[in-house]
């Protein structure tokens, strides 16, 4: 059965690359939801109708799925994703999903609200999630649209923001990569290798190599390629 943390680092590359869509389509913006509706819109202009996963609270520093929230009347259509979400986790056996409400903790293999997020969107394919603010917290919906779909992957200089930002994410960085490259189709299913270099859909190509350290560390070396 995999930990949570696991599970991450399995999505966490693909994760980053929905959210990256998100952003190059909506910029810098202002949002508002409307809950009666499940619709998040940006800059008045942008449209979608969300599903709704969950809260946080900076109060209680907590989570709290979305399913069984008692004071926000989410329409029911919009917790069926969560119900999903949940009963995946729940099948694999992580307790994160089977826990109605539990702490955010600082602390290394523990999620937090975009971990969860993270994990969520590409457990049940969704196209990305939003993170809305408020003053107590945060509610955390998902999207899925053709919009942010057609969005490309990343090119060479995304692919390389991507990791020097997922590197500050506690976490096993080769299965992140690994994951990542093989889900594109960019390496193979089975990839054993401490060496990998892989051509982009751009025709750019990046090359890295993984050294376990004295400590029992990974070293990760990277080095993006001439196409």
């Amino acid at each position: 059965m995999p930990s949570f943390q696991e599970l991450l680092d399995k999505y966490a590359f693909l994760a980053y690359e929905k959210q990256f869509r998100l952003s190059s389509l909506i910029g810098n913006h202002k949002w508002m939801l409307d809950v009666e509706k499940a619709k998040v819109s940006f800059n008045n202009k942008l449209v979608f109708p969300v599903h709704f996963l969950g809260t946080e609270s900076t109060i209680t520093n907590t989570w709290l799925w979305a399913d069984t929230n008692r004071k926000v009347g989410f329409p029911q259509h919009s917790i069926e994703l969560c119900r999903k979400v949940r009963s995946l986790g729940g099948q694999l056996g992580v307790s994160e999903f089977l826990t109605d409400s539990f702490s955010l903790v600082e602390e290394i293999g523990k999620p937090t609200g975009h971990t969860i997020a993270m994990v969520a969107t590409c457990l049940c394919g969704e196209s990305c999630y939003y993170r809305g603010p408020h003053e107590n917290g945060a509610v955390y919906v998902t999207l899925s649209d053709q919009r942010i779909d057609s969005k490309p992957d990343f090119d060479r200089s995304e692919f390389s923001r991507a990791f020097n930002e997922l590197m500050w994410l506690p976490g096993d960085m080769k299965t992140r990569l690994v994951s990542y490259c093989s889900e594109k189709g960019y390496i193979g299913k089975d990839f054993k290798g401490d060496e990998l270099t892989c051509q982009l859909n751009t025709g750019e190509k990046v090359s890295f190599t993984f050294k376990t350290t004295t400590d029992g560390g990974m070293s990760i070396s990277f080095l993006p390629m001439g196409s």
